[in-house]
């Protein structure tokens, strides 16, 4: 059986590859392949990193678009919406029982299309109501629940290993 991505994940992964592009000097192409592989132990990631890079790209030609010049807490705050809720209000439960938010899908859900959709609409969203915006110290290993995916912020990028 296919593990395929969850949507929330794969969007949540498009806004960390733009972000960290924002704070870095690896390509967007690099930051992408990264993430797909680090995706790959749990997901079967076929042309993942290609649909990264591409959502990551139309991320930032909105932000750039805009003219938004917290273009970094506008992607955190949309990480942590697509984390947390089911629709920007109900609270996700990544752990149940006997499964979890986080396991594979038997077929692909995700679409570059529909996360820059989604995107867009958070932007108009958290423009409107600040109130959306991710606190400060928030990151992703504050969530409860989160398993691996808590720890996927902060792993460390080595610059070299894409000589």
């Amino acid at each position: 059986m296919a593990k395929h991505i969850p949507n929330f994940v794969f969007d949540c992964v498009a806004a960390l590859v733009a972000r960290r592009f924002l704070l870095s000097n690896i390509t967007l192409t690099q930051m992408a392949s990264f993430y797909a592989e680090v995706l790959s132990e749990h997901y079967q990631v076929e042309d993942l990193a290609s649909e990264l890079e591409n959502c990551a790209e139309d991320f930032l030609r909105t932000l750039n678009e805009i003219g938004a010049e917290n273009a970094d807490e506008i992607l955190k705050s949309f990480e942590r919406i697509r984390i947390t809720t089911t629709d920007n209000t109900s609270p996700r439960k990544l752990k149940s029982m006997f499964s979890s938010a986080l396991d594979g899908l038997p077929q692909k859900e995700h679409s570059v299309e529909s996360t820059i959709k989604r995107f867009k609409a958070f932007i108009f969203l958290v423009r409107s109501k600040p109130s959306y915006y991710a606190p400060g110290d928030w990151n992703w290993s504050k969530v409860t629940d989160s398993n691996w995916l808590g720890d996927i912020e902060d792993v460390e990028i080595d610059p070299f290993s894409f000589l």
